[in-house]
């Protein structure tokens, strides 16, 4: 299967028709994967903040790694669920 007909299935889909012809369905997938990001990327940046000694300094840093990676790797999994 060419690269083109595999689109041209993949537009002719049910659920490519419904999120084509809805008016609140493509905003809604956009809109969890536009806030999907900062959870993911953010949760990154704030660990990384403790490691430099910025942030977060009253805990062990193994015990934050552990709650902000569960949060990253579920704002991960929304912005591929929804970005694909």
């Amino acid at each position: 299967m060419s690269p083109i007909s595999w689109c041209q299935w993949l537009q002719n889909t049910r659920l490519a028709t419904a999120i084509a012809e809805s008016s609140w369905l493509f905003p809604l997938i956009e809109g969890s994967h536009i806030l999907a990001l900062p959870l993911s990327v953010g949760m990154i940046v704030i660990f990384d903040l403790r490691l430099l000694g910025f942030a977060f300094r009253g805990g062990p840093a193994s015990k934050l790694l552990n709650e902000f990676l569960r949060w990253s790797k579920i704002g991960f999994a929304v912005m591929f669920t929804t970005g694909t």
